[in-house]
């Protein structure tokens, strides 16, 4: 298979054991998956297919169109409320496709480069700053330093900790360089999208949970889902985080307020709806949703990107 093409089936899962939620015991067989697949599909979470254990949250897509559906384990542990797929999950990094999606939005109404340099946001910034562009920070080639990273150096690496974003703006103004020349490496960094989410707001004036609402959530028709930037909200059929102890579980959720680079609550019914508007638009079918060419222009920077820095990694190989 060319490793550019779609393939017929997609499995979707939202996992959280660790440090995220829980979900339970419910399935919907919207179509059809051979019993055979099915009983490999349970097996391999059949460790959490408890009352006792939090869990995950399934689908099967097949041909664009979803053939089960199911939750393993309990959504909270507390209440005795089982996992479905209606569960609402924090989606940790994987919420960064969300931001990157924003940032192709405002490229194509022309507010924003991907060339742009993050100099041009944040004037303040050392000089390194002049060298790093958004589509850098997109494809973690920009060589800033984790944030995270930087957190537990200064002594913030409970997940308990609070720390504001203009907290880690300011930690990131004081670095004195790049952790390597941008663009000459790859090293993932939860700043890139730190940042590319406060460029979103910066840009278009709007929140990126706000903009994300009326331009990527809404019209794809994600009622439950939004960028989590008050961990005082409420969330309907939230699942609650766990992690693991010697005897058990013990509750696990972050205090953080910082959006961009996480942070996104969703659902796998939710991502259907996103998930289906993409095929739909690939095989022509009426669709609420609009993809950008800058999106796939951000897709097609990514192989370059990888190319170039395969180069570069030859080119060292070969001198040594």
């Amino acid at each position: 298979m060319n490793k550019h093409s779609r393939p017929g089936l997609i499995i979707l899962s939202l996992i959280f054991l660790g440090f995220s939620p829980a979900m339970a015991q419910e399935t919907e067989a919207v179509g059809e998956l051979q019993p055979e697949l099915l009983h490999k599909v349970d097996a391999i979470f059949a460790d959490y297919d408890n009352a006792e254990s939090p869990g995950c949250a399934l689908g099967v897509i097949r041909d664009g169109e979803f053939v089960y559906r199911r939750g393993y384990g309990m959504a909270n542990l507390e209440l005795g409320v089982p996992i479905s797929p209606q569960s609402v999950f924090r989606i940790a990094s994987t919420s960064k496709q969300f931001t990157a999606m924003a940032i192709a939005l405002l490229a194509e109404q022309g507010k924003l480069s991907l060339d742009d340099t993050l100099k041009e946001y944040y004037p303040a910034y050392p000089p390194w700053a002049e060298e790093v562009t958004i589509a850098q920070l997109i494809h973690h080639t920009s060589g800033v330093r984790d944030y995270l990273t930087l957190a537990e150096l200064a002594g913030k690496g409970d997940d308990q900790d609070y720390y504001t974003t203009d907290w880690v703006i300011e930690l990131l103004g004081r670095q004195r360089e790049t952790n390597f020349p941008p663009g000459t490496q790859f090293l993932y960094s939860n700043s890139g999208y730190l940042l590319l989410g406060q460029i979103v707001e910066r840009v278009s004036g709007l929140t990126l949970n706000q903009f994300s609402q009326q331009n990527i959530f809404g019209p794809l028709g994600m009622e439950h889902s939004h960028f989590h930037d008050d961990h005082t909200h409420i969330v309907p059929q939230r699942a609650s985080g766990y992690a693991p102890t010697e005897d058990g579980y013990r509750v696990s959720e972050t205090t953080l307020d910082i959006v961009g680079d996480g942070s996104v609550y969703t659902s796998v019914d939710d991502l259907e709806a996103a998930i289906y508007d993409y095929l739909a638009q690939n095989n022509e079918k009426p669709k609420p949703f609009r993809w950008t060419k800058t999106a796939e222009d951000i897709l097609t920077r990514e192989r370059r990107a990888l190319d170039t820095l395969d180069e570069i990694r030859g080119n060292r190989d070969s001198v040594a």
